[in-house]
């Protein structure tokens, strides 16, 4: 069966269709409204040196290069790191356990040093606490990070969060995949029961014909218990041509002996011997 035809038994059946389209979508705005819409911000965070005594943003240079080795491979290859440290289960499992949102985001941009921290939430102030801690977290894993590697306090890097949404924006994300997962479920229940009742009947309309095709033929058979009656048995009957034409003579016992005569013919002078037997008598 084609899509065509599914379109064709679902325009036939739309009686089965509406009604069950109807009730889902429904129910679909009735239960995506007893849903409390999620919040979401999120943080954009770079590495960069710290800042010198006298305020300047980025310290001179040495002719020998920086002496941090993080500084060495790139603000990138240690946003990477940071990344795989602060984004395990781990990691999660201890924020939620300080009551933060363990339903966040951390990705590093494929060109530029740049991190992106998000945050989903259905509580805003949760939401926004949550993206503090996380650029705390990070900042504190980048210290660790040159702790380990043993890099000077002169070419330090920090962490500076370039954009922030203060304010956590409403995000409706799960209303629609509700509405979308009952619409679907609503359409595949529609034409499920529209091709049901399509095979039902279908199959009705071919036992009817088979019944009226069955009462139209004619009954050929003969009863195998009909018993023969006396209007069928023909009795014989005895012809007594053949004996008049014969000659032939029957005796009785109350009767005289009766002499038949030949027909005329070839030999009708001739006697028979019954006849001079007589006349001797």
């Amino acid at each position: 069966m084609d899509i065509w035809e599914s379109a064709k038994i679902l325009g036939r059946r739309w009686y089965v269709v509406v009604p069950i389209v109807a009730v889902f979508a429904v129910a679909a705005i009735f239960v995506s409204g007893q849903i409390d819409p999620e919040y979401r911000a999120s943080a954009s965070m770079v590495i960069l040196p710290r800042p010198t005594d006298d305020g300047a943003l980025f310290q001179a240079r040495g002719a020998d290069g920086p002496s941090n080795p993080l500084d060495y491979l790139g603000g990138q290859t240690t946003l990477t790191s940071i990344e795989l440290i602060v984004g395990t289960e781990e990691t999660r499992a201890e924020l939620a356990a300080a009551g933060f949102s363990p339903a966040y985001s951390i990705s590093v941009d494929a060109k530029d040093p740049l991190m992106l921290v998000e945050v989903l939430d259905r509580d805003p102030v949760v939401v926004q606490a949550t993206v503090d801690e996380l650029t705390i977290k990070v900042q504190e894993e980048l210290d660790t990070l040159q702790a380990s590697v043993g890099a000077p306090t002169s070419d330090l890097l920090e962490i500076h969060v370039l954009s922030q949404n203060q304010l956590p924006t409403e995000d409706y994300g799960s209303r629609m995949r509700i509405r979308i997962i009952l619409a679907v479920l609503g359409l595949l229940a529609a034409t499920g029961a529209a091709l049901l009742v399509e095979a039902w009947s279908t199959g009705r309309a071919r036992r009817a014909e088979r019944e009226r095709d069955e009462t139209d033929r004619p009954d050929e058979s003969e009863p195998t218990d009909a018993q023969p009656t006396d209007l069928d048995t023909v009795q014989p009957t005895e012809s007594t041509d053949d004996a008049e034409t014969m000659g032939a003579h029957f005796h009785a016992e109350d009767e005289p002996e009766r002499e038949l005569v030949a027909a005329p013919g070839s030999s009708q002078g001739l006697a028979s011997p019954a006849t001079d037997r007589d006349r001797r008598g």
